[in-house]
């Protein structure tokens, strides 16, 4: 069955146009009290113009159109209120899911024509019809040369996907991104440049997902089949270094690592706190404290490794200078298996006790730290039942990486290759300005 959805105003031949041209079934006419005489009106009611004191020379659209009363709904709004036709609309059209669904929004006033087209455009059976030809003066489309014309709905959801696509993007909520781009591809839009899209921000999705890996790999996929901006190529680069230095920490630590390696170790670190900042922003502050444990906790563990401890199984010999109140206290921290394994404060503690830089700047802000740490100790994702509110965080957050600043500057490795905090970039939150390549 065709549906025929027309917002009523002062013009009637469009109405009647699009009438004999679909030939509905159906017609719901949405009007105001005052247009709705040039519906169903007795004798002559419609006029040229729509003006109020304009001469009525033609009779009613249902006579005009030849098209039975009974076939008919008429549907009063607020001419005033695009919220009221809006409503109605949408209603109506759910209402005939499996039906042809056409949505003439050439008459009415410019309320009824926001919301009748803001319904239409959101079901994708439905389609929307405007009445075009030439205007002989400023008021309204005239003449038997005027058309019916059904607009083109993809390019319309295209720019509404687009719009949410870099709004999502600019968020930092790229996995969203991805499913608008999955949307996008439905619509039958530029390929080439939806491939580019999507593995470039499955790129930054898999990095912000930890999958520094695949992520890499998408960069290099895009960056074949385009011409990346420096921006881009520093990210694939820096992608690239997250990944080689997932594959150094997951091979066989007892072997030789330069040092340089070891210093880029560190931007593990940087980026679980960049991670946290960005799960804050959707004022995520659970999943934001968990990470911040994990990268107050990552950084001990780097700084041990850069002397050659390694927390998980940690060598005996390391100890031998230590006084023997402190070996004792690490010996206690044997597995059934005879393996010293620290956490997060015996590894600071033995940072100071072996007098390393980053030991030395945890002297100084050891009780800061254990204090906000509290906030991820107690969490439901921890081992409480208290949620983690945004002062936490923000108290979390600013100790942590003044503490990661400080230590940053004080140990010499890290000084001498530039590797800090500070310098580590986070995800972009613009889609990049592209150029198609040849």
């Amino acid at each position: 069955m065709r549906v025929l959805l027309a917002t009523v105003g002062g013009s009637d031949v469009p109405i009647v146009q699009s009438i004999q041209t679909l030939r509905p079934n159906l017609i719901f006419f949405i009007c105001s009290s005052e247009s709705r005489i040039t519906v169903e009106g007795d004798g002559l009611v419609c006029a040229d113009s729509g003006h109020k004191n304009a001469p009525k020379i033609r009779p009613n659209i249902l006579i005009q159109a030849d098209y039975p009363k009974e076939q008919c709904r008429i549907i009063e709004v607020n001419p005033d209120d695009p919220y009221a036709t809006y409503f109605e609309a949408k209603r109506i059209i759910k209402e005939y899911e499996r039906h042809q669904v056409y949505c003439n929004y050439t008459g009415g006033t410019k309320s009824m024509t926001a919301g009748l087209f803001a319904a239409s455009i959101e079901f994708d059976y439905c389609q929307t019809v405007l009445v075009k030809g030439p205007r002989v003066d400023l008021d309204k489309v005239k003449g038997d040369v005027s058309r019916v014309e059904i607009l083109a709905r993809n390019m319309i959801l295209r720019n509404r996907y687009m719009n949410t696509f870099r709004e999502m993007f600019e968020k930092q909520d790229y996995s969203a991104a991805l499913s608008i781009l999955d949307l996008l591809m439905v619509l039958g839009e530029d390929s080439k440049f939806l491939d580019r899209a999507t593995y470039l921000t499955r790129a930054f999705s898999c990095w912000d997902e930890f999958q520094y890996e695949q992520a890499h790999t998408n960069f290099e996929i895009y960056c074949k089949y385009s011409r990346p901006s420096q921006e881009i190529i520093a990210y694939k680069s820096t992608a690239k270094k997250l990944k080689t230095t997932m594959d150094t920490l997951t091979k066989d630590q007892s072997k030789d690592i330069s040092s340089k390696q070891l210093a880029e170790c560190n931007m593990l670190v940087y980026e679980i706190v960049r991670n946290a900042e960005r799960r804050a922003r959707f004022q995520q502050y659970d999943d934001a404290v968990a990470r911040l444990y994990r990268a107050t906790e990552m950084y001990a563990q780097m700084a041990l490794l850069r002397i050659g401890i390694v927390t998980a199984n940690v060598d005996d010999a390391k100890l031998t200078a230590l006084p023997t109140e402190r070996r004792e206290h690490y010996e206690r921290r044997r597995n059934p298996n005879g393996v010293i394994q620290i956490g997060l404060r015996d590894s600071y503690d033995l940072l100071e006790d072996l007098q390393q830089p980053v030991g030395e700047v945890w002297s100084r802000y050891k009780n800061k730290i254990l204090h906000v740490i509290q906030s991820r100790n107690n969490s439901f994702l921890a081992h409480g039942f208290t949620p983690v509110k945004k002062q936490d965080y923000d108290a979390f957050h600013d100790t942590l990486c003044e503490f990661i600043r400080e230590c940053d500057t004080h140990d010499p490795i890290l000084v001498k290759y530039r590797i800090n905090l500070d310098a580590y970039q986070d995800l972009p939150t613009t889609y990049p300005a592209e150029e198609v390549s040849d």
